[in-house]
């Protein structure tokens, strides 16, 4: 399809947070040394493609705002089932967080894991102060984009080609009651701001 691109999301405020809670038998833990193989794995199994050896050297411990305790892991028995960045990037200004390579195992998926490493990120984002979230994902990835939806995540879009990737993935994702509410920049009306 046309609409299928990079599309950014906004949760606008941290209020009205639930406590992460992980399915039976999965818990959730922060980053230590020694994850990174475990960790490219979720990555490679959660998004598909090529993702080369020093993709976590690039991606995650190059990154300005990288520490290990913003690094979330869902594990279960002893094998990383997910993974998700609180992380922090200064293009956005310093009141947002930014939701970094959240990633599921497929086999994993629909258990609840996604939801729980999700809060458990807006919950550090709260802890470090942060007063809205930005992520970005791909209109591919539908089953996330609802996620994101549900817990206050509102389409950002950018430019026009967005805003016309926004209305295909809305619409297919079963918001299409949003689509006239979609603005360049801007929170949708009737949003709540910070």
């Amino acid at each position: 399809m046309p609409w299928r691109r990079h599309l950014f999301m906004l949760r606008p405020h941290l209020r009205d947070l639930l406590p992460p809670a992980p399915p039976a038998g999965v818990a959730l833990r922060s980053f230590r040394a020694g994850d990174e193989a475990a960790w490219l794995d979720v990555i490679r199994a959660g998004y598909g493609g090529e993702w080369a050896p020093d993709t976590f050297e690039r991606c995650i411990r190059s990154d300005e705002s990288f520490h290990p305790e913003r690094l979330q892991l869902a594990e279960r028995n002893g094998r990383l089932v997910g993974v998700a960045g609180a992380f922090h990037k200064v293009i956005h200004g310093d009141h947002a967080g930014y939701l970094h390579m959240m990633a599921v195992r497929p086999e994993e998926r629909r258990s609840g894991i996604g939801t729980a490493l999700l809060l458990a990120c807006l919950a550090s984002f709260r802890e470090q102060g942060r007063r809205e979230v930005v992520l970005d994902t791909d209109a591919s990835r539908l089953p996330a984009v609802r996620l994101y939806l549900r817990h206050g995540f509102l389409p950002f879009p950018e430019t026009e080609a967005e805003m016309e990737s926004w209305r295909g993935v809305l619409a297919e994702a079963g918001y299409g009651g949003m689509i006239g509410r979609l603005r360049l920049r801007a929170l949708p009306e009737g949003a709540p701001k910070s």
